[in-house]
């Protein structure tokens, strides 16, 4: 027979291995979890701060959208032609590069926005192309910089570097009215 002694020690030390299995197996994974749940719900309120930030900016993001739209945007392909031409003499003049040819050509694209490309090439030292590439990479006017193309000049003399660039330039369609030149406006672009 056990004495109540041994008893009490058999229960303390069956409450004891309760008690660890109850840690190791409910308790540590529950603690675990609720660090991760506590983690992914600080990511989430963050997400969420910076998506109320977004949405309260929004407006004011739509309305400085549809200003530039409307003031570099232009519905005359011709137009928008002229832009990009004019602004390119005008960036080859300030940084000294001299232009080779510009060929324009239309693109028959589908949607409110249409888009002009240009194949172009120029002539100048290394510093002044840099120059000439960061004022088209910083234009106000649409521009987009598909290909650069630098070679050396069969006559390198003086450190002259070719440049063959094909960019783009965007205009309205002639057809976007109403709906359509709302959409064009719009920072999805009718997306």
């Amino acid at each position: 027979m056990k004495t109540k002694r041994e008893r009490l020690l058999l229960i303390g030390a069956a409450l004891v291995a309760g008690l660890l299995l109850l840690d190791s197996y409910v308790l540590a994974p529950l603690n675990e979890k609720a660090e991760a749940l506590a983690i992914e719900r600080e990511k989430l309120e963050t997400t969420v701060l910076a998506n109320d930030t977004l949405l309260r900016q929004r407006d004011a993001l739509v309305q400085k959208w549809s200003r530039w739209c409307e003031r570099s945007l232009t519905n005359d392909p011709s137009e928008a032609e002229r832009r990009a031409l004019n602004a390119l003499r005008s960036w080859a003049q300030d940084t000294g590069v001299t232009m080779g040819s510009i060929q324009p050509e239309r693109t028959a694209a589908k949607g409110v926005l249409r888009e002009v490309r240009f194949q172009a090439s120029a002539r100048g030292r290394y510093e002044s192309l840099v120059r000439f590439m960061y004022c088209m990479e910083t234009a106000e006017i649409p521009l987009r910089v598909a290909r650069v193309e630098l070679r050396a000049d069969k006559d390198a003399s003086g450190g002259q570097i070719g440049l063959d660039i094909t960019f783009s330039t965007l205009f309205r369609a002639a057809e976007a009215s109403g709906d359509a030149a709302r959409d064009a406006a719009s920072p999805r672009g009718g997306a």
